[in-house]
């Protein structure tokens, strides 16, 4: 059997794992070699595949450059929010491996981080060829749209919608991961690995690879190199380390990584230092030591402790004598998989102090070879695991030997190389069949003699060696066109602005995809909010339709008309000539219209639904359907959200009964349609919310109990703010203690006042940590249909003070707040005042709020959309009727 381990880059967690994982292979007697596309191989096994340079520049090498250069680490790291500074990353440009013979000539393909080095379109090639391909998860990557570590955000587990970690992203996220969803989840021989149990929980609960055998198979670790000092003590006094000493190490490749909660490690130590608290438990003369690793140590600095710097260290041997002399290696990651350097601290026999996160509490046991902390995160979490190592545990050898062996018996090349052979013999996952034995696959699926055969009587090092050295000659081109999934609108349009030759986007941009099953093949269209989010958006239910019963495209367009450019002006013109004054505002709109077409004329389509009605559809509804695939016109939907004084003025009064299914948030509203359409054409479906997110506050949740009744105002859209702030200071002359936060971007209702707080730009995170904080939502409203901080209010137990407008009421349903006549100060004012002096009144109404919301969760609206799809699949089209 052959196995072809392949990484990127040969250095990295991955690359290391990767390179850990191929001589396992070969400890248990597989031929095994280590492809990587840059770095330095340091055995002869390892193949360093060198990249070919043309020497005129064609329209392959300009895109490459622009995803690289333009898209990677120009467009990608001007919109990184604060939330992570960890990579996210496309997939492109890669190398053309796909016919290459070192991949071809392999019974087995083990991935570990492919990024820029074997794209998606390949390992769909190589799996619709029937190649037996395995994946070790290393971080999230090959599961979400970019991200390689999700910073709390859920997504992937449904689709990556709006990114948390990325602002403006022009369908970058959306598109990355529909096209890892094509690419992957229904094809061929697909094996899942993770290092942890941690990982693989998230991998079985991801939307591509749900339906994946997945497999727990740690890292393995060269216990021969990382292993306990003899000389131990001799290197500690070289470095001026006495037996009594605490030295304390700790590093990951950069400490500026904002998840690796360096921050908090290093403040912790910062304040054991200065206060003497750690170096009084010490015996008499013991002396505290930090010594740091990686890239950015030198720019971290104690008081009261000159620390030792290492740097990033690239020899193993180097990393194994200064984590041996290490009394404790500390791990304070926010997120962490499975870290190298926790399998190589412990194989050397030193203890770890880690944060409860991750796959981290599988690899340390609280007090057998560390100890992990209560909480991550925290300063003072970390402080006591440090005091409490160094009092119950430094210089205990008992430990270090429990260290040794737990990797032992966990890591060893040996148990691991038997348990990647049992995978691979498995079933479904068996080499060439004996007769087949000296032959192996090309990309093509014809027969090739098999390297193994020209030298019969060497050994299995001596044969990888020389396929390392014959095939280390081989290099490789760029392979940089992504598939349809990736570049699709309005990325495509970012990527021709930097490519010379746009036929090279416009080929690839629409095709003809085989249709993989009886599907229903749906295309949404949604008008890109950044006041959306990963968890609050009208959207939200695509993430609840059956995921066996649809094929689904998303189209996120953002609001305006810089996509059009110089053609702007003409589109408004044009949505004025036809009574939509709004839609012809959003040239962005009009060029997504135009693409959902091509793609419909390309492929069969059975619904389009445009989530922002206002905004998108119109001139979908007016396309012929001759020009669909098949001549068969998709049913058209629409959602509309503006209440009937403002959706008048956004609607064509023809036009809009050329749609199938419109759907109506409220009964007002419906009544408004329904004067336009049939009745059958209206569909009420209420407005969702995400109840496993907005939640009521846990108990650990700490609350300010000062007498002060904290009310909170969300958002600005028909926000009856005049009123809202005239009843606050109503009620502040009459002497009630109250407290009003203001969540809104609109930086032009701010007003003076020490009680009235403003904020804006809050995370997921933080905007339900604000509702948390909150014994009210006190929201006045101009109008409504559906209201955002209404359902997620009710959903995190808070009562509900707002209007009795539109559909208000209908979202609050029964006891759930206090609504009160439009324009009336005195009706509000009496109903803060009621709630704030009746904590009873309060508690009932929480309590109704979130029954309510979770009657209105957004699995409950996705199985009412699911059930109008199928409706309307029953029905003859509107037009043809």
């Amino acid at each position: 059997m052959i196995v072809t381990h392949f990484s990127y880059a040969s250095d990295g967690g991955a690359g290391r794992a990767g390179r850990r994982a191929s001589l396992a292979c070969q400890a248990v007697g597989l031929t095994s070699t280590f492809v990587c596309i840059t770095g330095e191989s340091s055995n002869p096994t390892e193949i360093v595949l060198p990249t070919h340079k043309r020497s005129t520049v064609t329209p392959d090498e300009v895109l490459s450059t622009t995803l690289t250069d333009h898209i990677q680490w120009d467009f990608i790291a001007a919109r990184r929010t604060e939330l992570s500074n960890t990579l996210l990353s496309i997939p492109y440009p890669g190398a053309d491996l796909l016919q290459h013979r070192l991949l071809t000539s392999a019974d087995i393909i083990h991935l570990h981080w492919p990024t820029w080095g074997i794209t998606p379109n390949t390992i769909a090639a190589w799996l619709d060829e029937g190649r037996s391909v395995f994946w070790t998860l290393h971080d999230f990557w090959p599961m979400t749209g970019g991200c390689h570590y999700p910073a709390g955000c859920e997504q992937y587990r449904t689709a990556c919608m709006k990114c948390p970690q990325l602002e403006h992203d022009q369908g970058l996220i959306a598109n990355g991961f529909a096209e890892k969803l094509f690419s992957y989840q229904d094809r061929g021989s697909l094996h899942i690995l993770a290092p942890s149990e941690w990982m693989a929980r998230a991998a079985q609960q991801s939307a591509i690879f749900h339906r994946r055998p997945i497999t727990v198979v740690r890292n393995p670790v060269e216990l021969s190199v990382f292993a306990p000092l003899r000389n131990r003590q001799e290197l500690r006094s070289a470095f001026g380390i006495s037996p009594k000493d605490l030295l304390i190490i700790f590093g990951t490749a950069d400490l500026m990584e904002r998840r690796k909660g360096v921050c908090f490690l290093v403040e912790a130590m910062r304040e054991l230092v200065t206060t003497g608290e750690l170096s009084s438990i010490l015996s008499s003369g013991g002396r505290v030591h930090i010594a740091t690793l990686g890239k950015s140590a030198d720019l971290v600095e104690f008081s009261g402790v000159f620390p030792i710097t290492f740097g990033t260290i690239d020899s193993d041997a180097v990393m194994s004598d200064v984590l041996g002399i290490a009394d404790v290696t500390c791990v304070p990651s926010l997120e962490d998989n499975y870290p190298n350097v926790i399998i190589e601290s412990l194989a050397c026999g030193t203890p770890c102090i880690i944060t409860p996160v991750g796959g981290m509490t599988e690899m340390v046991s609280d007090g057998h070879t560390g100890v992990v902390v209560s909480e991550a995160g925290s300063v003072s979490a970390f402080k006591d695991g440090i005091l409490r190592f160094a009092r119950e545990y430094h210089g205990r050898h008992e430990m270090r030997e429990h260290c040794r062996s737990t990797v032992e018996l966990e890591n060893s090349p040996q148990v691991i190389g038997e348990q990647l052979k049992s995978l691979y013999l498995g079933p479904g996952h068996r080499p060439l069949q004996p007769s087949l034995q000296g032959q192996s696959r090309t990309a093509k699926g014809s027969r090739t003699p098999a390297i193994r055969e020209h030298w019969p009587s060497e050994t299995n090092l001596e044969i990888q060696t020389r396929m390392a050295k014959a095939f280390a000659r081989t290099s490789v081109t760029r392979d940089p066109r992504p598939g349809r999934e990736f570049l699709r609108f309005p990325l495509n349009l970012l990527v021709l602005d930097h490519v010379a030759d746009s036929e090279i986007v416009r080929s690839m941009a629409i095709d003809e995809k085989e249709p993989r099953s009886a599907r229903t093949r749906l295309i949404s269209v949604r008008t890109y909010h950044e006041h959306h989010s990963g968890h609050s958006g009208p959207y939200q239910f695509l993430r609840h339709l059956p995921r066996s019963e649809y094929d689904s495209s998303h189209f996120a367009v953002p609001l305006g008309s810089e996509l059009a450019g110089e053609m702007g002006g003409s589109y408004r013109k044009a949505g004025a000539l036809m009574g939509l004054r709004a839609f012809g505002q959003q040239g962005n709109a009009w060029l997504a219209e135009a693409e959902v077409l091509a793609e419909a004329a390309a492929q069969k389509i059975d619904v389009i639904h445009c989530i922002d009605g206002e905004h998108a559809g119109w001139l979908l509804s007016m396309a012929p359907p001759e020009l669909f695939k098949e001549k068969t016109r998709p049913k058209l939907v629409v959602t509309f959200h503006q209440p009937p004084a403002i959706l008048s003025q956004m609607i064509n009064g023809v036009l809009i009964k050329r749609y199938d299914g419109i759907v109506a948030l409220c009964k007002s509203q419906q009544s408004y349609l329904e004067k336009y359409v049939d009745p059958r054409q209206v569909f009420l479906i209420p407005h969702g919310v995400d109840t496993a997110f907005f939640r009521p506050a846990p108990v650990t949740v700490a609350r300010r109990n000062d007498g002060t009744f904290r009310m909170l105002l969300v958002g600005h859209w028909l926000r009856d703010l005049k009123l809202a702030f005239a009843v606050f200071e109503s009620l502040l002359a009459e002497g009630l203690e109250i407290e009003l936060t203001v969540v809104s971007p609109r930086a032009s209702i701010r007003k003076n006042h020490e009680r009235l707080i403003f904020r804006s730009g809050l995370t997921d995170g933080e905007l339900r940590e604000a509702y948390w904080s909150a014994d009210a939502l006190f929201l006045p409203l101009t109008d409504a249909t559906a209201n955002n901080a209404v359902l997620e209010a009710m959903a995190c137990g808070v009562p509900v003070i707002s209007t009795d407008v539109g559909g208000v009421s209908e979202a609050l349903g029964n006891d759930a707040g206090i609504l009160c006549p439009a324009g009336d100060a005195e009706a509000f004012a009496k109903a803060v005042q009621r709630l704030a002096l009746n904590m009873d009144d309060r508690t009932r109404m929480a309590t109704a709020g979130r029954r309510r919301a979770e009657a209105l969760d957004w699995s409950v609206i996705g199985r009412m959309h699911h059930e109008m799809y199928s409706e309307l699949g029953h029905r003859t089209s509107v037009i043809e009727s």
